[in-house]
Formats: structure tokens, C-alpha cells, sequence
């Protein structure tokens, strides 16, 4: 699957991203110019590893108080002094690490091709391997996912040329930075700060002669010439010999990686396609863009978005160690948007939605390791801030997994733990590894809880009273120019506070073990405030209908998480409040709601759990035609602190969109929850013929159908850990047995 581009780059979110989760590169071009954006997971600032919470527990009794009298702007604004951290609104930097670029490689030829401003770019998902035709000169590059390296090889269809290669730090302070030119090694030493530095070693083999002149490297006559970049930092010790070189390096390195890269790629299949995809196939994927910003329909091109997704988490995943975080592990600002950090209200989750879906539970245990890290630190927070046990999670994090508020205004946030604790369930539900319940999930869910059991209180009827308790990032009216408004039980504290509370409890049923701390659980789950619907039919996001809110269209639309990503709410159980989550989705897009990507992807993804097909489709294709880069990357309006590579931009990259959107697209085929397995529930009537192969649901089921001319000819169903009750065209079957035995309800292949 290769998609070929054939646009000028203005920017690098057009450019071609590649990886292998511990370096990374992004190819674009500036003329005649050949640039590799370089990244190392581990390459951020060092400057906040040692910092912790204030002790603010006293606070949280006035808070309260403050809630009791409904004094909510005074509440919301001591909440923020408490428990906010600096950043956010206010004047103070938060203390807290940023991701950085490790600078740009760039190779300049000083002899061109007669084919003058020409540029042919594609990328190969399949293989991982990326190639460009530049003004005639030829760039073949991939991140080897078997011995590590950055490996570039630039031809000309001349056969003779010459280049000079650079190394760049765009808009950094290098005063600390050296270059020198060892052998055939260009060693670059990057200073960051006291804490933080980097190596970057280019490794050349050519014919061409080499010579160091003020930093630039300059490459004459040569037929050939290939680069393996490898990046060293401080923050993560590591020792690596370099390549042995010999004359077929290159392309057997080549041939190792694009059968590692393959396999991981093709655990699963997802294809999609209409009767008219064949005549729109030639074009490049640009073209396609805009022929779907004209109102042309092309469901083929949602598959190559879906399949971009599944190569963006194998990138940014394969041979790494921390997780994705808001912009992957790709980056070329030198003050990134949001710092590059990780944030736990909706974007890390939403980065991770498909991981199990699609065959890649050991890129969600790189989630689990980061978060484990980031727990022990929240039990120091929870005592902190709140004087209880347990842990909180709070709203941001960067690479030293530290849990400490960093953002004055909205990060007076508890929710992030219990809803992390969803993906422990998934990963659980997926495979049945009684052990990882074991080991690892279950002890997550009791130190959540364990923070629940004391932070809560009970009101006078008995009724379990979370607060202080905010709706990330919304506010209502009465709050002032507060971001966030606080208040007690909001929806989506309570929806989070019940899912946590089941994990726990159906855990320690499985396990057998805990039965005192279940009797507590339940309790706590029995007197939840429940689930209201306002008088018009829609959910109420706080706790009671006279909160009026300021934004009606915003794009957080964390109230109605019970449909999705939970399944609290379902055709299966409390549907009229399924049915009140989707009124409240119209409202708030009939007021210009889901701006951003990555909130596009996330109401695509509500829809299809409604089964409403056509919204489905007019949410992905929004989300294609107008939140995506001319490369498919996903796009947010810039935020205002952020300094770009190209400030004439108006969008940054964040890679939320991209894999929301991909769940989106398997959630519109298939869903299982609750012991039901939902085959087309949402499938837009345009995708004619689908293949989908290897998806992994919950109950541990495996499910591959085919579609053709939009009528369903093959289904088979692997039998998971339980039964399930399989939905298709109007009918029903129940399907037990013996795990891995095989079930095929539809089979008109040969009709």
C-alpha cells in the first residue's frame, strides 16, 4: 500500500514521516533541498525532573465549602491556586519538561536535472520505506527496525554529482553545539541544557570525496551517497556500535527492515472501496484530498487514512520505549504546541483506542509501563494535594512521568487515572491474560480507587458527592474568564468514577480475591448520583440544569464518554441515556462544536456507537478534507504560545486525530461490548466492498468479513474466553464453545 504525493512541500506537515519508536524523521523539501527532520524519544529539556507537589490538602475543605454554597466562581478560582500548578492562563511557565528536535539534516546538490521545481514523493506503508525524486535527484529513506539507524541513499539520474550535507538547528541557541567530521563519521554534539544533551552521528559511505568546511559537509563526485544517523542522549543511556560497513549495506539493511516492518503491518486488514475507486487510484493522495474537499466521494481513501493510522503507531512504536505522545514522537519546533507533552484528558487515551483492535497489545503495555511510572508519582500527589491515599493522574505529564499539575486553570483534573484504567480493562478484555489482570491491571484499578474511597464524600441522602469535579475543558456561566468551571459530580466524573469502580469489582471476581474491598466498591457504585438527562432530552454535563454553558459548540465532549469510549451506555443498557448522549452531540455541532481533528475523530467515533451511518461518513469526511495536512497528517489550530518552524502556519500536527480516526473507521464496521458483537452497525452506504481480517475484540474474539457491492458475503468469527451474541442483517446467534473454535455465519464467496 504506497502513497504517492506529488505537491510542493510549504511546510513540514506535509512532509513524510518515518520511524522505528526510538528515532524518527520527517522528509521535506524547500526547493531543491532534501531535509530530514530528526527526533529522539528520549531528546526533551532536563530541567524539571526533580520537581514535585506542593502540599495544598488544606485547601480542599474550602473548596468544598465554597461548592456547598454554590459560590462556583470563588471555588473554581481557589481550586486553581490549590491545585492548577502554573502554566496554563497564567503568566508562569509550568514546571515541566518539552519534547525537541534533535535538528535537521539537509542535503543541498549543486547539480541539477534539467526537470526544474519538479517533486515526486511517496511513502510506502507497507514497508516503512520512504522515496522522493527532488529535481532529479533520487532519496531512498527508512528508520531500520532491525539495527536502528536513520538510512538514507541519495542517486541521480546522471550518474555524477555533488551535494554539501548540513547539519541545522533551526531558531535553537547552538552556542554549545560542535561539529566534526571523524573518518567518514559527521559527529554533531547538541546542547539542550545542563541535563540534556544529544549525539548525532552520521555515518557515510560514498564515492565521492569528503571534506569539512565550517560545519557543512561537502560530498564531489559521487554516484551514491548513503547516511546511517544514529542519535545518542544523556536522559536515556544506551551504548551502540557503529554499522559494519560493506558494499551491500545499504540494501540488505533495506531488505532486513521491510520484512520485520511487513509483519507488523499486516497482523491485520482493513480495506475499503467503492465501485469507483479504480479510476481515482492513479491520482496522488493531495489530488484525492481535494477531490473530497470538492464533494467527491472516495471510501478508499478513508482505508489509506486508516492503514496511515496503523503506521503511524508501528513508527512511533516498534523498537521504543515511551509512549506516543501529542505529536507521536515527531517534531521540528523548537517550542512545540503543548510542549509535546502527554495529557490525560482525552488525547494519550485516544492515542492508544485501537492498539488492541488491530494486534499491537505490546505498544499498549509501553502505555502501561509510562503510566505505572507516572502512578507511584500520583500517590505523592494524591497526599499532596488531596491528603489521601491512592493516586491521581494529573492533566499533563512529559518524559520523567511525573505527576504534578502544570496547568493554571484546568488541571484541578482527578478523572485521568480512572479513565487510563479503561485501557488495563481493554487489554485484559482482549487477551484473557488472567496474569497481566493479575500483575498489573488490578493493582492499577486499587490505587485508583483507593484515592475514590477517601476523596469522596456522601451527602445527606447518602449519595456519593465527588468534589471538587470539573467537565475537561468546559465551563458554565457564573465562573468568570476560568476555563474550567468547578462544581460536584459531573457527568463525566461520575461516568469515569462507575467505570473504575466495575473494573475493580468484576476484577477481584475473577481473581477471587478482595471480597471485603468489593463489598466498599459496591456500595460506592450503588449510591453513584446516576446518569440525568436534562429536561430537553439532552445529558446534563454538570451536576444540575441551571449551569448554563458559555461554549455551546465546544469541542470537548467529555459528558457523553459513557457511549464512547465506555460502554455505559449502550442499546444494550440504559439506552435512553445513549439516546440523550446523541441529542447532545447534534446540539453541540449545530453550534460549530468538533473544530479540532482530533474531536473530529472522536464524534465520528460517538456516531458509529449510535448507528448513525450517515453522520459517520460526514465526520470522517470532514475530518479528511478539512483537518488534514496534504499528507494525511491530522491538524489543530496553532495555539498561541507556540513557536513553529513556519509561522505563517495556522495548524500544528497532532497525531490524536489520525488514531482516533482510525478507530473511528473499525468502530463503524464492527463493535463488541457486553457480550454483543455488532457486525456493520454504522457503515456508510458509499463503502461498497470492505475487507477487514484479524481484528481483535472484546471477549477475546476474533472477527474477518467481506463486503462486496455493500452486501455482506463472508463472516467468521474465532470463538474468544466467553460467549458472545452475534448482530448481522436483521439476525441473531448466540456462539459458544471451545476458545478458537471457528464459526462462519456468512459464506456467498462462491454465489
Amino acid at each position: 500500500m504506497v502513497l504517492n504525493f506529488d505537491n510542493i512541500t510549504e511546510n513540514w506537515i506535509d512532509g513524510l514521516f518515518m520511524g522505528n519508536g526510538r528515532i524518527h524523521g520527517v522528509v521535506w523539501h524547500e526547493g531543491s533541498q532534501d531535509i530530514i527532520g530528526l527526533n529522539h524519544e528520549w531528546l526533551w529539556t532536563g530541567a524539571h525532573g526533580n520537581r514535585s507537589p506542593k502540599n495544598r490538602s488544606a485547601f480542599l475543605p474550602l473548596v468544598r465549602d465554597l461548592l456547598t454554597q454554590e459560590d462556583y466562581y470563588r471555588a473554581t478560582a481557589l481550586s486553581a491556586i490549590a491545585f492548577g500548578g502554573d502554566g496554563g492562563i497564567s503568566p508562569f511557565p509550568r514546571n515541566e519538561d518539552m519534547y525537541k528536535a534533535a535538528g535537521e539534516l539537509v542535503f543541498t546538490p549543486s547539480i541539477l536535472s534539467d526537470s526544474k521545481g519538479s517533486l515526486l514523493r511517496s511513502l510506502d506503508l507497507d514497508n516503512g520505506v520512504i522515496t522522493t525524486r527532488n529535481n532529479g535527484i533520487d532519496l531512498t529513506a527508512f528508520v531500520d527496525s532491525c539495527n536502528g539507524y536513520i538510512s538514507l541513499r541519495w542517486t541521480n539520474e546522471r550518474k555524477s554529482f555533488s551535494g554539501t550535507l548540513a547539519y541545522m538547528r533551526p531558531q535553537e541557541t547552538v552556542d554549545h553545539d560542535t561539529c566534526d567530521l571523524i573518518d567518514t563519521c559527521f559527529v554533531y554534539h547538541g546542547y539542550i541544557d545542563n541535563v540534556s544533551q544529544f549525539t548525532t552521528k552520521v555515518y557515510i559511505q560514498t564515492d565521492g570525496v569528503l571534506t569539512l568546511q565550517q560545519g557543512v559537509l561537502h560530498v564531489d563526485n559521487m554516484t551514491y551517497l548513503e547516511c546511517y544517523v544514529d542519535i545518542e542522549t544523556t536522559l536515556y543511556e544506551e551504548r551502540r556500535e557503529s554499522p559494519l560497513f560493506h558494499a551491500n549495506l545499504f540494501s540488505s539493511s533495506l531488505m532486513q527492515h521491510r520484512k520485520k516492518f511487513k509483519s507488523w503491518m499486516n497482523r491485520t486488514t482493513l480495506l475499503l472501496s467503492d465501485n469507483d475507486s479504480k479510476t481515482v487510484q492513479k491520482l496522488t493522495i493531495n489530488r484525492r484530498i481535494e477531490r473530497v474537499r470538492q464533494g467527491a466521494c472516495d471510501p478508499e481513501l478513508y482505508s489509506l487514512f486508516a492503514n496511515f493510522g496503523k503506521y503511524l503507531m508501528v513508527s512511533g512504536s516498534l523498537c521504543g520505549t515511551l509512549p506516543l505522545h501529542l505529536q507521536g514522537k515527531w517534531n521540528v519546533d523548537p517550542v512545540p504546541p503543548w510542549m509535546s507533552d502527554y495529557h490525560f484528558n482525552i488525547n494519550i487515551q485516544m492515542n492508544y483506542w485501537f492498539v488492541e483492535e488491530l494486534g499491537y497489545p505490546e505498544f499498549a503495555k509501553q502505555l502501561f509501563d509510562y503510566v505505572d511510572r507516572f502512578a507511584r508519582s500520583g500517590e505523592i500527589t494524591a497526599k499532596h494535594l488531596y491528603g489521601t491515599r491512592g493516586t491521581v493522574l494529573s492533566l499533563q505529564g512529559d518524559q520523567w512521568a511525573i505527576s504534578t499539575p502544570e496547568a493554571y486553570g484546568y488541571a484541578s483534573w482527578i478523572g485521568g487515572g480512572a479513565w487510563i484504567a479503561q485501557h488495563y480493562w481493554w487489554h485484559y478484555r482482549r487477551s484473557g491474560d488472567i496474569g497481566f489482570l493479575k500483575s498489573r491491571a488490578y493493582p492499577f484499578f486499587k490505587k485508583v480507587l483507593e484515592f475514590y474511597e477517601e476523596y469522596i464524600t456522601y451527602d445527606d441522602q447518602g449519595i456519593v458527592s465527588i468534589s471538587p469535579s470539573q467537565s475537561p475543558e468546559n465551563r458554565f456561566a457564573g465562573t468568570g474568564e476560568y476555563p474550567v468551571s468547578m462544581c460536584k459530580n459531573s457527568a463525566m466524573d461520575v461516568q469515569l468514577l462507575a467505570d473504575v469502580l466495575y473494573y475493580g469489582m468484576r476484577s477481584s471476581e475473577i481473581l477471587q480475591i478482595d471480597n471485603e474491598q468489593v463489598a466498599l466498591w459496591r456500595h460506592m457504585y450503588e449510591q453513584l448520583p446516576g446518569f440525568p438527562i436534562a429536561e430537553d432530552g439532552r445529558m446534563l454535563e454538570w451536576d444540575s440544569e441551571d449551569k448554563i454553558e458559555v461554549d455551546k459548540g465546544h469541542r470537548h465532549t467529555s459528558h457523553l464518554y459513557g457511549s464512547f469510549p465506555s460502554e455505559l451506555f449502550s442499546p444494550f443498557q440504559r439506552e435512553a441515556q445513549l439516546k440523550a448522549c446523541e441529542k447532545t452531540l447534534d446540539f453541540r455541532l449545530s453550534h460549530e462544536g468538533a473544530d479540532p481533528g482530533w474531536s473530529r475523530a472522536w464524534t465520528a467515533c460517538l456516531y458509529a456507537r449510535y448507528g448513525n451511518k450517515k453522520k459517520v461518513e460526514e465526520h470522517l469526511c470532514a475530518l479528511l478534507s478539512k483537518k488534514c495536512s496534504s499528507t494525511l497528517l491530522d491538524l489543530h489550530p496553532k495555539p498561541p504560545r507556540a513557536t513553529t518552524r513556519y509561522d505563517h502556519s495556522n495548524y500544528v500536527f497532532q497525531i490524536d486525530g489520525n488514531l482516533g480516526g482510525t478507530r473511528a473507521i473499525i468502530e463503524s464496521i464492527v463493535q463488541c461490548y457486553q457480550g454483543h458483537l455488532l457486525i456493520l452497525p454504522a457503515t456508510p452506504e458509499a463503502w461498497k466492498h470492505i475487507q477487514l481480517r484479524g481484528i481483535k475484540l472484546d471477549g477475546g474474539h476474533v472477527i474477518e468479513l467481506e463486503v462486496k457491492n455493500g452486501v455482506l458475503i463472508y463472516c467468521a468469527i474465532q470463538l474468544g474466553f466467553e460467549p458472545v451474541t452475534v448482530h448481522w442483517s436483521n439476525k441473531e446467534k448466540r456462539i459458544s464453545g471451545k476458545k478458537g473454535s471457528l464459526t462462519t455465519l456468512v459464506n456467498k464467496r462462491d454465489l
